[in-house]
């Protein structure tokens, strides 16, 4: 059983994966089964900027994180990597929202967040477990703009990423 509900800043929106449907507060029906913007490629044409932009930032915990994620260790991800939100809790948050992975959602459902990275990361997550997320996340989510890639140093960079893995679109 996937998740019920997103919860934008000052818009509810509800959504399950089964159906991919989303339902806005304002009665608007929205498919949500993965980011698409009118012509279906929205996620296929940004994947390469991600790349690109990754290889740009890429620090000394880049690799670990991206080992981390190819091999699956959720728990090891957590906490893991520099900045105000750590690179790989930004992965988790976008991950959370289209993965269907069974190992992952049962640890995503169950993590104790604040025993394993700061505060700010820790607050993100929480949100993103009860499906509670910022507008520039969902607009991105959505199709609607990029602007999550400018966020932060790289956490809107990391998200993106965690977004298209999710979808299973790879970012090589």
């Amino acid at each position: 059983m996937g998740p019920s509900a997103i919860v934008l800043s000052s818009l509810d929106l509800f959504f399950t994966h089964d159906s991919g449907t989303v339902f806005f507060d304002g009665g608007e029906e929205v498919s949500l089964s993965c980011p698409e913007n009118p012509d279906g490629k929205f996620l296929e044409r940004i994947a390469p900027v991600i790349c690109k932009k990754r290889k740009f930032l890429k620090g000394y915990d880049d690799a670990a994180v991206e080992e981390k994620v190819k091999g699956r260790e959720w728990s090891g991800i957590l906490g893991l990597g520099s900045g105000m939100t750590p690179k790989g809790d930004d992965f988790l948050l976008g991950y959370s929202l289209f993965s269907r992975e069974k190992s992952f959602m049962y640890f995503f459902g169950s993590a104790d967040f604040g025993s394993r990275t700061n505060l700010l990361a820790s607050f993100f997550l929480e949100f993103a477990r009860n499906k509670k997320v910022t507008q520039s996340v969902a607009d991105f989510a959505e199709g609607r703009n990029a602007r999550l890639l400018e966020e932060g140093a790289s956490s809107g960079l990391y998200t993106a990423w965690g977004i298209l893995e999710g979808c299973d679109i790879v970012v090589s």
